[in-house]
Formats: structure tokens, sequence, C-alpha cells
């Protein structure tokens, strides 16, 4: 069974708080987030984007990749 964007979203969320992901550093991409849990490019996207929602991402757009906030 495919993960879910949430389920995507808060392991990413996870990692942040971890440090695994630090402030300032790039994002994944929604590509690399794709291969890695097995799930549809939209799915990545959807979760980068509540992230980002969130506060714990900015950035993103065409053709760029979101960078994680310090908080």
């Amino acid at each position: 069974m495919a993960m879910t964007t949430k389920q995507v979203a808060s392991i990413l969320e996870q990692r942040i708080a971890v440090g695994t992901y630090a402030p300032g550093d790039l994002a994944p991409s929604a590509g690399d987030i794709s291969a890695e849990f097995g799930v549809a490019v939209g799915t990545a996207r959807r979760a980068l984007a509540l992230l980002d929602a969130r506060g714990l991402m900015v950035g993103g757009g065409q053709g760029r990749r979101r960078r994680v906030v310090d908080k």
C-alpha cells in the first residue's frame, strides 16, 4: 500500500526536528522523495506543500528547491 501525503510529510517533519535537514539546508526534491518513498511525484509535492504551510520550509516554485526554515 502506498504512503499518503500526510505520512510522507510526517517523516520529513521528523527529519527536520532531529536535524537531518538543518535550517538553511535545501529540502529534498519531489523527485528524490518520490524515489525514496515509492510515491508519485504529485504526492511528494503535496507533502512539501504541507511543510510549507506549517512554516517548516520556504521557497520552491518552478524549478527552485525549498529550504528548511530556522524555527
